[in-house]
């Protein structure tokens, strides 16, 4: 659906540090772009701090994406809030999909370790775009706007 074009990855800058989330493992983003913000995103979310450092192929191994994944890069953004209580749960490290044990044949295959969270479908955050990493690049927060 989105093929030719890279990958959305969201950062938020908050109370529990940068933020960032992935598509995919049941994430769903209604996209809707105002000025580079995005409404309506729902899905896995893991702090910067666990990918930074890291080209494409790299945060698709840290975040238990199929290889390819990020093959175009990746759209850094940021959640515009703090998720509130209930609009998110727990979903531990990334090499657990979807918060369970791996079981060989699953859609996604277990991260190299990164916490997640997943934001509530039904209570989508806004997000804005503030950065980009080309295939090849290292995803380093000084080249994000904050």
């Amino acid at each position: 659906m989105w093929s030719g074009l890279p990958r959305h990855i969201r950062t938020s800058a908050h109370d529990w540090g940068q933020v960032l989330t992935f598509q995919g493992k049941s994430c769903s983003l209604s996209r809707a772009f105002t000025t580079r913000r995005i409404l309506g995103l729902s899905g896995y979310v893991t702090q910067l701090k666990f990918v930074e450092g890291k080209i494409p192929d790299q945060l698709e191994k840290r975040l238990g994406l199929r290889k390819g994944e990020l093959g175009n890069g990746a759209i850094i953004e940021r959640l515009d809030q703090i998720p509130k209580e209930g609009h998110f749960e727990l979903r531990s490290y990334t090499q657990r999909p979807d918060g369970r044990a791996y079981e060989p044949g699953e859609k996604y295959p277990p991260g190299t370790g990164a916490p997640q969270w997943q934001i509530d479908k039904n209570q989508p955050i806004r997000a804005t775009m503030i950065g980009e990493v080309k295939p090849g690049e290292v995803l380093r927060s000084d080249r994000t706007k904050t």
